[in-house]
């Protein structure tokens, strides 16, 4: 009996290790992808590439991809190569390379690298994910929600919703408690998206653990299992797509559309309309004769809106709230403006002093630079393109890939790169820096749509914080630190905060 299971045992060994030679061959063979390419290298360590282990606790892809690009600079070199895992992928240094591929060789770089499934996972056919004409179409038809009007109609409902962010740190303020402005900025953002996006009162500032927020968090939590449906289908899409691999976490997509399906049947039945971009789909949708398409199409693009600014424009709104706080001169700066455009209109926030007030302009400029929601960009390349002024051709099915974060941290562009100072975004200033190295938002015909929404938030939150309060970090706070785990690039400490009512 020993010597059968001794056998048996030695067998899973042996085949086990096989694997693991095989594996390590295949490997070792696609590190020798960029040996036949005029171009400078970052070694791969087996099994995880050239960024090093993601288990890594001080280090994520952010910040890992940051260094990538410091290494290609610091060798003078335009554009470099590296592996992910077993993965070939081209990275851009040089602004005119990321020019191009961005903005005028877009349609070799349409297409992100991302997974969808309209027929088995129609939360996950959006604009975020899609590419060629079905990218297009649903650019076009989306477009018009963002439109200047479009937002002076909907800033009374954001104002609504900042007076009452305003009362609920003025309760903190008299109970001489410091704020958790990562939470509570979280919530006051929920709200308006979920006012705007899904026709709903969210509540999350007077229920901060309501199911709106738990949703919203799982948009962008990624356990273990959905992490490798994700690296699946994203390696293999057309195989993920014929098994119906649905990636989007159903429950969560029960949760919005149950909710988006309420809101309609009410505004129908009753024949109400609201100036919101739920109301705007729902006219997008009108010529849909499927009716159950029409509701998933309408549900999906209201999701994607609330997810769009659930979590980067609260982020957002954070780190420029830490930095005020950190830099007591730059928020007092800051306040004077506020103050003095308030007073040509009547004390009162408008849409139109928002517009007025240039510094706060350079203030989360500055935020997004040291802070970019997104801090990577990713892009598979349609055909075989040759790379303008060198001997490189990256071929068809390569990723190629800049690191936002890289660049907004180069001290070529960004002198003193770690210090947050908003004159580098004074009209003179920003035109001594070439096209392309500033790209919070990303540039080219893939920019952010909701850009202008997103702005107008932290813009409006900001302006009431300064026009009501002064503040400090608490030294609760500590010295905050990104988030290794998080989807953008993020705080993942609690940044505490001590308001003072003026």
């Amino acid at each position: 009996m020993e010597s059968i299971l001794l056998s048996v045992l030695m067998t899973i060994l042996a085949t086990l290790g096989m694997g693991i030679l095989l594996i390590y061959i295949i490997f070792k063979q696609r590190y020798t992808y960029w040996d036949d390419f005029d171009i400078a290298v970052k070694r791969p360590q087996f099994p995880y590439g050239s960024l090093g282990s993601p288990f890594n606790k001080t280090s994520s892809a952010h910040t890992a991809m940051a260094d990538v690009y410091k290494y290609f600079k610091k060798n003078k070199q335009k554009q470099g190569g590296i592996y992910v895992y077993c993965s070939p992928l081209y990275v851009a240094i040089d602004p005119v390379i990321v020019k191009n591929i961005l903005i005028k060789d877009f349609n070799y770089f349409s297409e992100r690298l991302a997974y969808y499934n309209k027929k088995s996972d129609p939360f996950s056919f959006t604009i975020l994910t899609t590419s060629g004409q079905e990218w297009k179409d649903m650019r076009t038809k989306l477009t018009p929600l963002f439109t200047i009007n479009k937002l002076k109609t909907m800033f009374p409902l954001l104002q609504i919703h900042n007076d009452r962010f305003v009362k609920k740190i003025d309760d903190y303020v008299k109970r001489m408690e410091p704020v958790e402005i990562k939470n509570l900025a979280g919530c006051m953002i929920t709200d308006i998206i979920g006012s705007c996006s899904l026709g709903v009162e969210c509540n999350s500032l007077e229920y901060p653990n309501c199911n709106f927020r738990k949703f919203g968090k799982r948009l962008f939590h990624f356990s273990l299992f959905r992490l490798l449906k994700a690296t699946f289908s994203r390696g293999f899409p057309n195989l993920a797509r014929s098994l119906g691999l649905v990636v989007f976490p159903r429950d969560v997509s029960h949760f919005f559309m149950k909710i988006v399906d309420e809101v309609v049947d009410y505004r129908i039945k009753n024949n109400i309309k609201y100036n919101d971009f739920l109301q705007s789909i729902m006219e997008l949708e009108k010529s849909e004769k499927d009716e159950r398409v029409k509701r998933t199409n309408i549900a999906v693009q209201s999701t994607v809106l609330f997810s769009a600014g659930f979590d980067s424009t609260s982020s957002t709104l954070t780190d420029a709230v830490y930095e005020l706080g950190c830099n007591p001169e730059i928020q007092e700066k800051l306040r004077k403006e506020v103050t003095s455009v308030l007073e040509r209109h009547n004390g009162v926030i408008t849409y139109e002093a928002l517009i007025e007030m240039e510094y706060l302009n350079r203030v989360i400029d500055e935020t997004l630079r040291k802070y970019p929601a997104v801090s990577i960009l990713f892009r598979k390349c349609a055909q075989d393109y040759h790379v303008e002024g060198t001997n490189i051709t990256i071929e068809k099915g390569v990723i190629a890939c800049i690191s936002i974060l890289g660049i907004h941290m180069d001290p070529e562009y960004y002198p003193n790169p770690e210090v947050f100072d908003p004159e580098r975004f004074t009209e003179i200033n920003k035109s001594k820096r070439p096209p392309c190295t500033y790209l919070p938002f990303i540039e080219g015909p893939r920019n952010c749509i909701a850009l202008k929404f997103g702005l107008l938030q932290v813009k409006l939150a900001l302006a009431n914080i300064l026009k009501n309060f002064k503040f400090s970090i608490n030294s609760k706070t500590g010295i905050p630190v990104m988030d290794s785990k998080a989807f953008t690039y993020r705080f993942s400490s609690d940044i505490y905060v001590d308001f003072e009512k003026i």
